[in-house]
């Protein structure tokens, strides 16, 4: 692990964005989490963090991000959203006592600048970069409120955004409704 330290930024991004891409990519996340975090160590806290949100995940924050991963399309940008999307839950979390259950307030803002830090360190370029940055800000964008606010959005992040965004959104549904049962494909 400690050997991937001496191995230029470039070279490192090039192979996780192929390990990302790849089938079973979630297991890789898994089963390796030490060897991940030497080359994104600001991901690190998501591993063990429990949300309080049963009624939606039923793993830690990796282990739903692992899921997250490998149910969207083997596309870099799209995979290493999904990888980013959840980073800023653990600093963001609130526990809601009157509710019951975690709250995050401010995790796409915080997850956006987790991966901006650590894609300019491993030198991503700045279109992929871009893309990745406003689709894990907007992961959780709320459209029930008309064709206006739609409108708006698609002004404000492009189309080729917008339809990366419904992939995001529909792939973490689908990393949830597995922890729900729904579909279930256990990595862990």
């Amino acid at each position: 692990r400690e050997l991937l330290r001496n191995i230029s930024p470039e070279r490192i991004f090039s192979e996780l964005k192929g390990i990302l891409c790849a089938r079973g990519a979630g297991e890789m996340l898994i089963a390796f989490p030490e060897v991940f975090f030497v080359i994104l160590p600001e991901l690190a806290p998501m591993r063990g963090f429990d949300t309080h949100r049963p009624q939606n995940h039923c793993w830690d924050v990796w282990g739903h991000t692992a899921h997250a991963v490998d149910a969207i399309a083997p596309e870099s940008v799209l995979r290493l959203t999904m990888l980013f999307h959840d980073s800023g839950k653990p600093e963001t979390f609130r526990y809601d006592a009157q509710a019951g259950f975690g709250r995050f307030p401010g995790h796409p803002a915080a997850s956006a600048r987790i991966a901006d830090a650590a894609l300019r360190r491993l030198r991503c370029d700045n279109a992929a970069r871009e893309r990745v940055l406003t689709l894990v800000e907007n992961h959780e964008m709320r459209t029930g409120h008309g064709k206006k606010d739609l409108r708006r959005l698609l002004a404000k992040i492009g189309e080729k955004n917008m339809r990366d965004l419904l992939l995001v959104r529909a792939g973490a549904r689908r990393a949830a409704d597995r922890a729900r049962g729904r579909g279930r494909a256990d990595l862990t």
